[in-house]
């Protein structure tokens, strides 16, 4: 929210992802619906787990001015699109947000890493069981 002399001005942010085929028809329709009040950036995102690129999918953000009506309309019209939209968090709070994530990740990775190690010896001792060596 910005503030200036008693005035304000809420600016609302959207952000998601939806097919690359899609963008441009996306991007037009969030336009003509914000009467062009709105400013989307869009990027090609390569998914890892699909090398050969069969789903090809862009990553957006949108950021507009906020208002009862035109947030409904944005978010009706992001959850139209064969995709997914994402809340985004509060600026000041981005930085706490993205070290939660940076620490729910390395967490993650420690418990696979444990259970990869756990199963492999398991699978050992079932081996020793049947007298192999």
């Amino acid at each position: 929210m910005i503030s200036k002399d008693a005035k304000t001005i809420n600016i609302e942010r959207a952000a998601g992802v939806v097919s690359s085929n899609e963008i441009e028809r996306f991007r037009r329709l969030i336009f003509r619906s914000t009467k062009g009040k709105s400013y989307m950036y869009s990027e090609q995102y390569t998914d890892p787990d699909d090398p050969e690129n069969k789903n090809p999918r862009s990553v957006y953000i949108i950021t507009f001015y906020d208002g009862a009506h035109t947030r409904e309309k944005m978010f009706k019209i992001c959850d139209s699109f064969t995709g997914q939209r994402y809340e985004l968090p509060e600026i000041s709070q981005l930085n706490t947000q993205i070290q939660r994530m940076y620490q729910s990740i390395q967490n993650q990775r420690v418990v696979y890493d444990r259970t990869k190690q756990q199963l492999r010896m398991q699978l050992m001792e079932f081996d020793n069981i049947q007298g192999n060596p």
